[in-house]
């Protein structure tokens, strides 16, 4: 199937098939007015890693707060529940501490108050 120029302008048949389609029929009619991209220099290749950077971090953080959203469901529910309605929930500095003094269920129970007021 050939895309016609009713295909490609016409709204309500846009997709992909169709956009396809009509690419293939440039490069196919047109082949020689068309020249492959050059490739990336080093230093351009250098600053897409850099820029992707930033968010494989936010994704890496994202991924490893799941995981430990997952793993605390299972085996230490009350501390989600105690960090259910705060800001940064389980990424806030104070999760972070109480989990770091009292990393088991069993040592949540032996904390005192003063203990627990000490790191935070």
């Amino acid at each position: 199937m050939l895309a016609t120029a009713t295909d490609i302008l016409s709204p309500e048949k846009k997709s992909d098939a169709v956009d396809a389609a009509a690419l293939a029929n440039i490069l196919r009619v047109d082949m020689d007015a068309h020249r492959p991209l050059p490739a990336d220099s080093e230093p351009a290749q250098a600053v897409a890693v850099l820029a992707r950077a930033p968010q494989d971090a936010v994704w890496d953080r994202g991924q490893t707060h799941n995981k430990l959203r997952s793993q605390l469901r299972e085996f230490y529910p009350s501390v989600l529940a105690a960090f259910a309605d705060k800001r940064d929930g389980l990424c806030s500095r104070e999760a972070r501490t109480i989990l770091a003094a009292a990393p088991t269920p069993t040592a949540a129970a032996k904390l005192t108050r003063r203990r627990l007021q000490s790191p935070l």
